[in-house]
Parts: structure tokens; C-alpha cells; sequence
């Protein structure tokens, strides 16, 4: 257990004696020994992080299963539904959490994502499995926000990058093992325990978390009182503008290409709407007096290109884990399973690097964060476009060493980014750079799924010439994602097989260049990145943070 760590006044300020604020361990205070709750609570958020974001992929691959058994076409909201839920509310809840405290968010999150899970797994109709999606997704969202903060709190910063690192690799390994896991399953049992599932895991969660996480003081006040202070504070304007903005923006971009044309009045007009919502809440949150993000985080040149570093970084990790699916099964023909089980090699290099990464963290200077950045977009970069050899013929060997290099330099960055943007800012901004870097990669899921379709269709509506006529209206209009299976691509022989094969590789050829072209530009933007800058507390401040000390 580590040592009482001080306690620093919150974004939104309150009286003193209105409330407990949260922990939280300054940059520079190094504490003893971790014990063995710490451990516990540790291992703990690990595995809520692996649960939620296992979540938002494993029903990928029993999606066809569960829409027969709804009797839906809608199908594509199933995912959506819990995308857009987990993204549009990290900055409530990380102002939530330095209002209220850690421990009731991230408690009330887990049961949150538990009531979403049991929905789902019981609904027997797509309204109800949407609106249990939705609950999940807010629950989800927040989990592995409130273990960031929770393990930040914990460490002082050299000591983060490490098991931040740990953690957010294991929120990654459940982001890609989901679709595994999801037909396995399917495979052996009813779909609905994708979602029962989740409900042994939070019960644990719930068990273990309780007694470990930190207890308020003699000064604690009333709850009424705690409602009243924050609701004082609340930023009403912007808790709605962010997230209808926010909807606005995504649901075009789920819906582009698949149930509308781009150019379509039901994509562009959301679309003008939620940028015309966003600018307004930035006017807005720089007038605000208790601004859900303050806008001085994005007055540090430095943090901003971390921040866009991350949102590249995490829509990479999609784009990746998607198309690289769409090989496996469409040009060498595998099943979902088998596509499933040839990403371990991205699985175990993201893990083994983010570990790496952590531990080079804790041992060299701030300096080397730079070149660490540096290292791991070169990595990217050089993969994706390697990635364009890949063939009908290709050896296994050269997509595992392929991605490898790719995942390894994921891996790298997990345990570099957060840390280095954390440590641009003071304590009191904690909860709102963390939640602000949440949103960021929540919302470049998306991102990760929808540029890469738009290059992949385009590229396949482009080169239809290549493949006979009675295949081009399957191919096309979006057709050759639907389409990307082992039974699809071995119904054809001969010519019109080779010929459907060369469509799907020059279409990823060019889906992997996009991806290239990102990661080189994320690689530019390492440049504006400088070396985190320790704050030091006085003694006087260190003796006042010692007097209000709580158990963790």
C-alpha cells in the first residue's frame, strides 16, 4: 500500500470545507515502497480496462449471428451504439471525478457498464440490445478514463509511463483479441454471453476496487451539499454542446457510405451543424467560469501535438486491426476465427512494447521521449507502407514481422503519450487533460474506421474495369467490405477469382498508403514536442498537502 499521498484542490474549486478533494501524488514526490492493496487495485483496473474495450470489438465477428436472431438488417448500430456512448462523455466524467472524487465514478461506472451488459445479453429485439449498447458505452467510456487517473494519482510522473503503459496495453490486447474471443463464442455457444459475460467481471471489479480505494475524511460533507456545490459549478451550456456536437460529427461518419452517400443532405448537414455546435462551445468555454475543458490546454503548443499524436496513434490501431482482418479473410481466405488468430503477433508485440516503452520511460530523461516518439511513428510508418507487399503469396512470416514493427511501435507510444501530456500541466489539471486525451482517442476511433472505408470503396469504385461485369454490382458502392470472406472469394475460379483478389490488393495497397501518410504526419508533428518540465512543491505547500493526507 503506498504511502497517504496530499491532496490538490480540483479544476472547479469549492470551498475548502465543502468537500474532500481527490488524491492525487505530486510530479516530483517519489513514496515508498507499493504495497499489496496497490497491487490489487492495480491488477483490477487492468482487467476492467480489458473488459470494456474488449467489448467494443467483440461483436464484430458474431454480428451476422445476432442479426438473424433480431431479424435486422440495422446491424451496424449495435457497434455504433456503444462507440458513440463511450466517446461523447469523457469530459463529464472527468470533471465529474474531480468534483465528486474517484472512487463513486469509478464504481458507479463499473455498475453502469454491468446494467448495459445484462440489457443487451436479455434483449430480443434491436431497440433493446441499442439500448443496451447505449448504457454499456457510457459506462465503458468511463472505466478506463477513471483507471488512468486513479493510477496517476497513485505515482508521481516519472514513475507513470510504466504502468500507465501497462494499463492502456491491456485495454489495446482487449480491443483485439474481442473479435477472437466473439467467435469462439459463437462458435460454442449463444451469442448473448459476449455481453453475460462482462457481468462475473464487474461483480469482481466491484469486490475488489471497494476496499482498496481511498475513504473520504472527518471533513467529507453531506451529500445534498456535495449535490448543491456541483451543480454551483456545473457547465450546463457545454455538457450539452460538446456531446450534441459531438453526435452531430459522428453519426454521418458511421453512416457515410453505408446507409447515405457522402454528398447526401442526411451526412452534410449533421456534419455542418456539429462543426457550427463545436466552434460555438469553444466561444463559449473561453467566457465560461467553470469551463468543462479549459481552453488553456490547448494554449501549449507542445501538449497540442501530443494530443494529435494520440488521436493518430489510436486511429491507426483501428485502421490497422480492421483492414488487416479484411486481408486475412478476403486475399488468403480464412475464416473470422482464423483472421482473428493471425493478429496474436499484433496482440503480444503492442503488450511486450508498451512495457518496454514504460520501463525506458521511468529510467532515461524527459529528453528521450522525443526520440522514443520519433522511433515508434519511424516503426509505423515503415510498416504501414511495407505492408503494401503483402499477396496472395505472401509467407506468414512477412505479415507477423510486418506487424510486429507496426504493433511495437503502437506499443512504444501507449506508454509515452499520456504521460508526456500529463506532465505539461499542473495537478490541477489532471482530471481534465486525462479526460480531454480520452475524448480524443474515443473519438478517433471513429475516425479509424471511417477514413480507411472511404479510400478501400473509392479505390474498389475506381478499378471496377479490372473485375467481370456480373461481379462489379457486389464490388461496388461499399459491396467489397460486405463482401470480404473466405465462402465469398472462393465461389469464383480461374480468372474471375485472380482478378476479384487484385481488387481487394490494389484497394488495400491504397488503404495502407493513407495509413503511412498519417503516421508520417504524426512523425512531423513529434518535432513540436518539448521535454516534460517537473513542477517542484515548496516545502510550505508540501507540509500543507502532508496535513491533509487520506488512506488509498
Amino acid at each position: 500500500m503506498p504511502a497517504p499521498t496530499p491532496q490538490l484542490q480540483p479544476v472547479m474549486q469549492a470551498p475548502d470545507k465543502e468537500r474532500e478533494p481527490p488524491l492525487s501524488c505530486p510530479n516530483d514526490v517519489k513514496p515508498p515502497g507499493l504495497g499489496w492493496k496497490y497491487w490489487v487495485l492495480f491488477g483490477t483496473l487492468c482487467l476492467s480496462g480489458f473488459a470494456v474495450t474488449m467489448e467494443g470489438s467483440i461483436v464484430v465477428t458474431a454480428l451476422p449471428t445476432i442479426a438473424r436472431d433480431l431479424h435486422t438488417t440495422d446491424y451496424v448500430w449495435v457497434t455504433n451504439c456503444y462507440t458513440l456512448a463511450s466517446a461523447i462523455f469523457q469530459p463529464l466524467v472527468g470533471w465529474l471525478a474531480e468534483v465528486l472524487g474517484r472512487k463513486p465514478i469509478m464504481l458507479g461506472s463499473i455498475v453502469v457498464f454491468a446494467i448495459g451488459s445484462a440489457m443487451a445479453g436479455a434483449a430480443n429485439s434491436l431497440g433493446l440490445i441499442l439500448a443496451g449498447r447505449l448504457v454499456q458505452g457510457i459506462g465503458g467510456g468511463a472505466i478506463p478514463l477513471m483507471a488512468e487517473l486513479i493510477i496517476s494519482d497513485q505515482l508521481p510522473l516519472q514513475q507513470r509511463p510504466q504502468a500507465l503503459g501497462i494499463v492502456m496495453a491491456t485495454s489495446c490486447l482487449g480491443l483485439v483479441s474481442g473479435p477472437i474471443l466473439g467467435g469462439v463464442i459463437v462458435n460454442h455457444n449463444t451469442w448473448r454471453w459476449i455481453f453475460y459475460l462482462n457481468l462475473p467481471l464487474s461483480g469482481a471489479s466491484l469486490v475488489c476496487l471497494f476496499p482498496v480505494m481511498g475513504h473520504r475524511t472527518a471533513e467529507q460533507i453531506s451529500a445534498v451539499s456535495a449535490l448543491r456545490a456541483t451543480a454551483k459549478q456545473f457547465d450546463w451550456v457545454g455538457n450539452i454542446l460538446l456531446p450534441a456536437s459531438s453526435v452531430a460529427i459522428l453519426l454521418p461518419l458511421t453512416m457515410g457510405g453505408m446507409m447515405y452517400a457522402w454528398k447526401s443532405a442526411q451526412v452534410i448537414v449533421p456534419l455542418v451543424l456539429g462543426l457550427c455546435g463545436l466552434t460555438a462551445f469553444v466561444v463559449y468555454e473561453h467566457f465560461c467560469p467553470h469551463p468543462l475543458i479549459p481552453l488553456r490546454l490547448l494554449r501549449n503548443l507542445s501538449a497540442v501535438s501530443l494530443q494529435i499524436q494520440s488521436f493518430i496513434q489510436s486511429m491507426l490501431i483501428m485502421w490497422v486491426n480492421y483492414f488487416l482482418t479484411i486481408y486475412f479473410q478476403a486475399v488468403l481466405s480464412v475464416s473470422p476465427q482464423q483472421a482473428g488468430f493471425k493478429l496474436i503477433p499484433t496482440i503480444v508485440a503492442m503488450v511486450v512494447f508498451s512495457i518496454a516503452g514504460g520501463v525506458l520511460m521511468s529510467k532515461l530523461p524527459g529528453s528521450w521521449a522525443t526520440l522514443i516518439n520519433l522511433l515508434a511513428f519511424s516503426m509505423m510508418s515503415i510498416g504501414l507502407g511495407c505492408f503494401t507487399i503483402l499477396t496472395t503469396s505472401s509467407p506468414t512470416v512477412v505479415h507477423v514481422v510486418l506487424q510486429i514493427i507496426v504493433a511495437g511501435g503502437n506499443g512504444l507510444l501507449l506508454a509515452t503519450l499520456l504521460p508526456n501530456i500529463q506532465g505539461h500541466f499542473d495537478h490541477k489539471d489532471m482530471a481534465a487533460v486525462t479526460a480531454f486525451f480520452n475524448f480524443l482517442r474515443s473519438f478517433a476511433l471513429v475516425w479509424g474506421m471511417t477514413i480507411p472505408s472511404i479510400i478501400f470503396d473509392q479505390s474498389v469504385n475506381n478499378n471496377l474495369d479490372y473485375v467481370p461485369q456480373e461481379v462489379r454490382s457486389l464490388l461496388g458502392g461499399g459491396g467489397a467490405y460486405v463482401q470480404a470472406s473466405k465462402e465469398f472469394t472462393q465461389s469464383y475460379h480461374g480468372k474471375t477469382k485472380e482478378q476479384i483478389l487484385g481488387l481487394y490488393q490494389l484497394a488495400l495497397h491504397d488503404t495502407w498508403w493513407g495509413a503511412m501518410a498519417f503516421a508520417l504526419l504524426a512523425f512531423v508533428l513529434v518535432a513540436l514536442q518539448r521535454p516534460v518540465k517537473h513542477s517542484t512543491l515548496s516545502s510550505k505547500d508540501s507540509q500543507k498537502n502532508e496535513s491533509e493526507k487520506n488512506m488509498t
